[in-house]
């Protein structure tokens, strides 16, 4: 994956710039919203709308802050009431990339 694709898909600057380079506070972030994305690849797809709009707002406000800006705007697609599969894909698959970078940063940190 290149660097500007993983930029994209999760900005570290912002992230550090959140967490004021506190390492501690950073690792506390990131598996709060590694929980977060855990209950969105299980649970949205079955959610029913009202609580697939929500899981979406709650996901996208989190994922704005720490820089996860693909993700963000895949969840504020479904957040505005976009239910068409291609949307729910798109998410499910932005939080997979997203997963799998969250985990190598708490890792290395």
């Amino acid at each position: 994956m290149s660097e500007t694709i993983e930029r994209r898909l999760f900005d570290l600057i912002q992230l550090e710039r959140q967490t004021l380079g506190d390492k501690m506070l950073e690792r506390e972030v990131l598996q709060l919203f590694l929980q977060q994305i855990s209950d969105i690849q299980t649970g949205i797809a079955a959610a029913d709308d009202r609580v697939r709009r929500e899981m979406a707002h709650a996901l996208a406000g989190s994922a704005r802050a720490l820089g996860a800006h693909a993700l963000a705007d895949a969840a504020a697609r479904i957040e505005t009431g976009r239910q068409e599969a291609a949307d729910l894909e798109a998410l499910i698959e932005a939080a997979r990339q997203t997963r799998h970078l969250v985990e190598m940063r708490a890792a290395s940190s």
